[in-house]
């Protein structure tokens, strides 16, 4: 007690009610909560098991009792009950299963689970109708959502139902055909939340959420289990309460009813950040809302950081449009000193650089200074897994070690992908993604160039049609029919038959297991045992190990006949935190993004950066609209807002609020040294907020911060002799030490592959002599070529057994000049010769990601799904034939075409995909009718338009380069309404999104539709802004919305430099794996490599 500060030491001694403790930053909220906790144990006579603490993840429930234990010691702290609100509801739900209307040991349902059930409930009471558009299925999908957020504000069915219909009789100024269609939605949403919670009553099944709903169910509606809880536990400290939300708040009330309980609950609302877990950001006001004679107590003495880092941290916050204690300013105890630099970037790319040469040039001056020194004191703060993976890989190249998650998915282990594309490729032989993986991976390992020449012969062949032999048949079974073809292809065959044969017919996790046993993917690339870029054996075993506990847990919760194809269908409902194949428990998703234990520098997210420190902090991209704040991300649906609530900020001002408080975390980690990286635009910020400009234009937090440019501290570190081998001279352009390194994995997984196949030719009866001397050759040649590989990424001397060798001398000296001068195979990925012809598809399947873009439109692999009936298709071409009736009837003065026309178009259109012998989807049919509805009811309710052109096919050309591009495509439609000006439509038949809703100036669709005017109507269509004038707009079939943009409003200029830079990266070859090799061109492994000038 000595310790505390006085701040401290009255939120340890408070009594007579609720507590709510302010605790900022390094203000040592955690001594608070052990020391009180420690004097009511030891001061106020309460017995340990009457005391709760709540802690929002496993992980600091563990650190909170080894705190504990280390001041009352492990007898005590044994007996004092730290939880998570979960794991508190889900001990009460087994402790009181009876009274709790549930059987002694309840499943806990997963993803698919309810997705199954939901999809089931929703035919079965016919709801969602209004959303046929969309597919029943696929509302009900989306329900989930709005049963999580209304169990998230603590509403059950009955509560939500009341609630609903209150909104209802209080309808906002506005389009009041799109209110009737929310509530109408809503109100469906609703009805399955009740009928979803009493079919999981009835079966004894849970969700996570009922965790905390239940609990208070019980204590509500059990006098008897009321009581002995309330006398067991008495005292209440709950930690990290900024991140919690209304379920939990109720929760709280029902342990601790009455006016003046024991409760205290500490956090920060500066610090709320897991907004899209569900938390409230609200959660303190709400506390005191509940509780109005609570005390507070403000802790701001900050133990952590130096001055200048808290001062940026203050000034960042106090800008937030909504907190608890407005008045609460961190104070550093530290005094003056540590440092806040922000680095002028060009580049976002060139970050990863900049900070390495810091850090190296950090630890050069340490070093020679004599001073104690350790990678760990660094820090690497990205806002998405994307810049920290891109920072991570260009410190490691420099030589300076990372750690990063501290686990990760097995699913995104290579050998698991491989047993999983055999689930695929066993289930259906034409998936050629799945194909072309496993043709590309050991133990198959067919070249990437065979690979691509052997998929364009077989396309060749398709395009003949029926008077080509084998006609029809699938990917898989013409690449196994041509096993006398190569080796590779032979081994294909065999494993193809075999496992065909094998699997039929048995439970899913045996086939698996026979997959992973005679595929065998823990050994078949002979993964490293040491090396940090590859997934060791041990790690590759354990994930296998893995994905085969995985397959036999859920074997019970398969459909019949539960084989390889029910498994895949479970597989692939289930959302991708039930696919990570871990623990069913919150305690390895606390650790996913955490950053591993053991030397190196921390590479994480924000997020993931909660709650620890470092001597230095650098922070990327601190700039809109990717980084801090990021402004463009997925949209998140929202609840319709709480009429009860004093809550006035709209959507976007809360979705700020929560990124600048994330940026508040990031800075707050730092103790001594803060750097921010990112680009300043040249003007004004067109972003609602640009935290570094902030910081530079306030006057007192510009006075903390030093700025520098990138290129300065690039030339310093040289200066000082620090050289980087992932950029050339300072200010120059990436060098070629990113590609040689990739050479050299090439170089490593062919001595690999060599391995592993002369492995497989000993496995085999009947070798001879000769033929085991010939695999002991290939074998020891294997090993010499990775022990080569080492010495050069070394640095070292040729060894000297090669040295003596001149065969071997020369492969060392030819691998060498290879790795320096850049003489690397042909590669797979090679640019596109110009000129280039490009749609609005094709430049945003590039922009999403370059190597997928080459696999679909340059080797034309198909992609998934291709087969089947497209609904949105279906829907465009059957308004196509409608609205040309409608069309010709207005010209001849007779009434538009009505309902039956539409239908009778739909029929045709969808009785034409099936075929003559093809099945008839009903619910495609239906969805097809209700989606070429709504683009009638559009067009009805915007009234005076004449419908100009349907389908209107451009073609323009576009110059870049000096060479003339094309850039084709077709508008849906335009229309002229009577008083002169033009209106673009396009139809969409997914879900609304933002970028629809309301479209962007850079807008790439609309921006492409404007370029095309002057090809569709001549001189008039070169000026937007005077030529023509009007609207671009997005109809939102499957909603009945509409998301518009003025012509004149739409920014061409950088709509053409978005085309150009396209251009730029398919001809010069820039194929980078943007997606990371989580779409199709994820099948050609390594091959990646192999790709053509990196992007710049």
């Amino acid at each position: 007690m000595t310790t505390l500060n006085p701040a401290q030491r009255r939120a340890v001694e408070h009594t007579g009610g609720p507590l709510v403790v302010v605790a900022g930053p390094g203000t040592g909220k955690t001594r608070v909560i052990i020391h009180r906790i420690e004097r009511l144990v030891n001061v106020t006579g309460a017995a340990p098991e009457s005391v709760v603490a709540i802690t929002y993840t496993v992980k600091a429930a563990e650190q909170l009792r080894d705190r504990l234990s280390a001041l009352i010691g492990a007898p005590l702290a044994d007996r004092v009950v730290v939880r998570t609100f979960h794991g508190l509801g889900a001990g009460l739900l087994r402790r009181f299963s009876d009274l709790a209307g549930l059987p002694a040991d309840p499943m806990m349902i997963d993803s698919a689970q309810r997705r199954r059930l939901l999809r089931r409930l929703a035919s079965e009471h016919r709801l969602f109708d209004d959303a046929v558009a969309s597919g029943r299925d696929a509302a009900a999908d989306e329900s989930w959502w709005t049963i999580s957020a209304l169990q998230n504000r603590g509403l059950t069915p009955a509560e939500a139902s009341a609630w609903v219909e209150t909104l209802a009789g209080e309808p906002p100024r506005g389009d009041e055909s799109a209110f009737v269609a929310r509530m109408a939605r809503l109100r469906d949403a609703v009805k399955i939340y009740g009928l979803f919670d009493a079919q999981c009553s009835r079966s004894g099944w849970l969700t996570y959420n009922d965790l905390l709903s239940r609990p208070v169910r019980l204590l509500g509606s059990s006098p008897r289990a009321a009581s002995i809880v309330r006398d067991e536990w008495r005292h209440f400290v709950v930690d990290e309460y900024q991140d919690t939300n209304l379920a939990q708040l109720r929760f709280l009330t029902a342990l601790c009813p009455g006016t003046h309980p024991d409760l205290c609950v500490v956090g920060d609302d500066d610090q709320s950040i897991y907004g899209f877990r569900g938390a409230d950001d609200r959660a303190f006001f709400h506390f005191e809302r509940q509780w109005p004679a609570s005390e507070r107590v403000r802790l701001e003495e900050n133990h952590r950081s130096h001055a200048s880092i808290v001062a940026v941290g203050n000034a960042v916050i106090a800008r937030a449009s909504v907190r608890f204690d407005p008045e609460k300013r961190i104070r550093s105890i530290k005094g003056e000193g540590g440092s806040v630099e922000h680095v002028r970037l060009e580049d976002d790319a060139k970050a990863g650089a900049v900070i390495a040469a810091m850090i190296l040039e950090d630890r050069a001056s340490a070093l020679a200074a004599g001073r104690d020194w350790s990678w760990k004191r660094y820090v690497v703060l990205a806002r998405t897994h994307t810049d920290a993976d891109r920072a991570a890989s260009t410190l490691e190249l420099e030589g300076i070690p990372t750690r990063r998650a501290r686990s990760a998915s097995a699913e995104n282990d290579e050998g698991v992908r491989d047993v999983l594309a055999w689930v695929d490729l066993l289930t259906d032989p034409d998936d050629s993604v799945s194909l072309m993986r496993i043709l590309r991976r050991p133990p198959i390992g067919l070249s990437a160039p065979a690979t691509a020449a052997l998929w364009r012969e077989f396309r060749a062949r398709e395009s003949r049609g029926p008077f080509e032999d084998r006609a029809g048949e699938s990917p898989a079974s013409w690449f196994a029919a041509r096993g006398e073809a190569d080796p590779a292809l032979a081994r294909f065959s065999a494993l193809w038959t075999e496992l065909l044969d094998v699997s039929a017919g048995i439970p899913a996790d045996e086939a698996i297991e026979a997959i992973i046993t005679r595929a065998d993917p823990a050994h078949a690339d002979l993964p490293p045992g040491h090396r940090r870029d590859q997934t060791p054996r041990d790690e590759r075993l354990r994930n296998l190990v893995r994905l085969l506990r995985f397959a036999r847990d859920k074997q019970p919760r398969l459909g019949p006949p539960g084989d390889l194809a029910a498994f895949r269908s479970y597989f692939n409902d289930l959302e991708p935190r039930d696919r990570m194949m871990t623990d069913d428990s919150d305690a390895a998703a606390d650790e996913a993004d955490a950053p591993s234990d053991g030397e190196g520098v921390a590479v994480v997210t924000a997020h993931a950066a909660k709650g620890l420190e470092f001597d230095t902090v650098f922070i990327v991209r601190v700039a809109p609209p990717y980084g801090f704040p990021k402004n463009n991300g997925e949209d998140r649906a929202e609840l319709p807002a709480d009429t009860s609530s004093d809550d006035e900020r709209d959507e976007k001002s809360s979705r700020l609020d929560e990124e600048r408080r994330l940026f508040y975390v990031a800075c707050t980690r730092a103790e001594r040294r803060l750097v921010l990286l990112g680009k300043l635009p040249k003007g004004k910020s067109k972003s609602a907020a640009h935290f570094a400009l902030e910081l530079l234009g306030d006057d007192e937090s510009r006075a903390r911060v030093t700025t520098n440019e990138w290129g300065a501290v690039l030339a310093r570190a040289a200066e000082r002799g620090v050289g980087l081998r992932s950029l050339g001279a300072p200010g120059g352009e990436l060098s070629e030490a990113a590609d040689a390194r990739s050479a050299l994995a090439r170089y490593r997984s062919s001595a690999r592959r060599d391995a592993a196949s002369a492995l497989d030719h000993a496995d085999r009866p009947g070798i001879t002599p000769r033929d085991l001397a010939g695999i002991s050759g290939l074998l020891e040649s294997a090993a010499r070529r990775l022990a080569l590989a080492a010495a050069l990424e070394s640095g070292s001397p040729v060894p000297a057994w090669a040295d003596d060798d001149p065969e071997w001398r020369g492969e060392f000296d030819s691998l060498r000049d290879a790795l320096t001068h850049r003489t690397p195979e042909a590669p797979l990925f090679a640019p596109v010769p110009a000129p280039l012809t490009l749609s609005y598809t094709s430049l945003n399947d590039y922009l999403r990601c370059p190597r997928c873009w080459y696999l679909k439109h340059v080797l034309k692999v198909p992609e998934r799904g291709g087969r089947a009936i497209n609904v949105g298709s279906l829907a465009h071409r059957a308004l196509q034939t409608y609205f040309e009736l409608w069309r010709r009837a207005e010209a001849e003065g007779a009434p538009t075409p009505g309902e039956a026309v539409l239908e009778q178009a739909c029929g045709a259109e969808v009785l034409r995909s099936a075929g003559p012998l093809g099945e008839v989807s009903a619910e495609d049919a239906r969805r097809v009718v209700a989606l070429t509805r709504a683009a009638v009811t559009l067009t009805r309710a915007g009234g005076g338009c004449n419908i100009l052109e349907i389908e209107r096919r451009f073609s323009f050309p576009i110059e870049h380069g000096g060479t003339t591009h094309t850039i084709t495509g077709s508008i849906d439609r335009i229309d002229q309404r009577t008083n002169g000006q033009f209106r673009l439509i396009d139809y969409k038949t997914g879900r609304p999104t933002q970028a629809l809703l309301a479209p962007k100036p850079g807008d790439l669709q609309m921006g492409v539709y404007v370029l095309a005017l002057p090809a569709v109507f001549g001189e008039a269509g070169k000026e937007p802004d005077g030529g023509l004038a009007g609207t671009a707009e997005y109809w939102i079939l499957s909603s009945g919305e509409q998301g518009t943009i003025g012509l004149d409003t739409i920014d061409t200029g950088a709509v053409r430099a978005t085309i150009a830079g396209v251009i730029d990266g398919i001809t010069k070859g820039r194929f980078p794996a943007l997606c990371k090799g989580k779409g199709p061109c994820g099948v050609l492994g390594e091959a990646g490599d192999a790709t053509a000038p990196a992007e710049e």
